[in-house]
This record gives structure tokens, sequence and C-alpha cells, in this order.
């Protein structure tokens, strides 16, 4: 569902990452991506201005790493996220 998006926030240090980079700097490896969006204070608001209504559309567990896409209910703009499940 992503071949190219442009901005990728870590979800532990909120900074923006280097879409190359599978490590943030603070050691995080989960993350959000993809365009028009921003993320602040642990929310994800779409360009639109929705910040509240979102619909899971993908999900894939590639162990350790699972990845979900979730689309702007007002705007239909895609956002993937990527977290870092170690097995227990």
């Amino acid at each position: 569902m992503f071949n190219d998006y442009s901005k990728e926030y870590c979800l532990t240090c909120e900074k923006e990452n280097d879409i190359n980079q599978k490590i943030c700097d603070c050691g995080g490896r989960n993350f959000v991506f993809g365009d028009k969006f921003s993320y602040n204070n642990k929310t994800v608001q779409c360009d639109c201005g929705n910040d509240k209504e979102f619909e899971m559309k993908f999900h894939l567990n590639r162990d350790p790493v699972h990845d979900y896409s979730y689309q702007c209910f007002n705007c239909k703009n895609v956002i993937g996220v990527q977290k870092y499940i170690e097995s227990l």
C-alpha cells in the first residue's frame, strides 16, 4: 500500500526520522509514515484537519514488524504505522 512516502515520525520521541533509517536516533523502532499529515503530542493529524476518524484498511505481520495502514474518513489520505514487537 506504501511504495513511496515523504514523512516518517518516531512514535517514541516524536521527531521526524530519515525514511531510510530503520532505528531512530533515540533507539525507537516504531514509526508513523506517509504524506499530508503531522504528528504532535502522540496525535496524527491529517492535513485536512482530521485527527480522530481513521479506518484501518490493512494489517500485515512480518514478525517482528507489524504494519498497519489507516485511511482518513474525510479526505481518504492513507497513513501507515510500523510497530516492532519482539516475541516473548
